[in-house]
């Protein structure tokens, strides 16, 4: 399993009014929130499977950073998480119970903003955006997108290039596939016997 950083839901609630795609406000009902509470803290609101950084709020309005791809209906549920780096080079998707796990390499499926395992062979798969670093739910995912990632020793070599395996779903593996897509998708950094280090293409 990854390294786990703690990320913790700290509100939950539905929304109380309509958004439009590309709008970027949320208005949640019955909150009573300190403006401007959540800015310029680390927090990441997850509604209708969309994830989006908070950008300043009122006491039930949330104003995010960029527009809701999709509509947003009214008495949709949402929930606020904050963690160290959700501001940073990392983003929250939706998946399927048991669709995938800490550590896999996975691809934005064609329902949008949810991901599943990515493998080099099966174009439809790819290519891979990152890694998951860890499951906030079992419905939820939060991928690695950019910089550093630690899990497990996979036995790899300072300096390997990082590929999409064509054998396992999901996997990394440090030799170039000999079927379908050559996705680079990360350098290792260092692999100590007890810990792979990698560093993201």
């Amino acid at each position: 399993m990854a390294t786990a950083v703690q990320v913790v839901c700290v509100d939950s609630g539905v929304v109380d009014e309509a958004a439009p795609a590309g709008g970027n406000t949320l208005q949640c009902r019955g909150r009573d929130w300190p403006e401007g509470f959540f800015y310029p803290r680390a927090f990441v609101v997850v509604v209708d499977g969309q994830s989006r950084h908070i950008m300043g709020n009122s006491d039930r309005v949330l104003r995010v950073d960029g527009g809701w791809a999709r509509p947003i209906s009214a008495g949709a549920e949402f929930r606020i998480y904050v963690g160290p780096d959700l501001t940073a080079d990392t983003e929250v998707y939706g998946c399927g119970p048991g669709a995938v796990a800490a550590g896999q390499w996975v691809y934005i499926t064609a329902t949008g903003n949810q991901v599943a395992p990515a493998r080099a062979d099966a174009a439809a798969t790819m290519p891979a955006i990152g890694v998951v670093e860890e499951l906030l739910s079992p419905a939820l995912c939060r991928v690695r997108l950019r910089g550093p990632f630690q899990e497990p020793s996979r036995g790899f070599a300072a300096s390997d290039d990082v590929f999409v395996s064509d054998t396992v779903a999901g996997a990394p593996t440090n030799v170039p596939p000999v079927a379908g897509i050559v996705q680079k998708v990360a350098e290792v950094a260092a692999d100590d016997g007890t810990t792979t280090t990698y560093e993201l293409a």
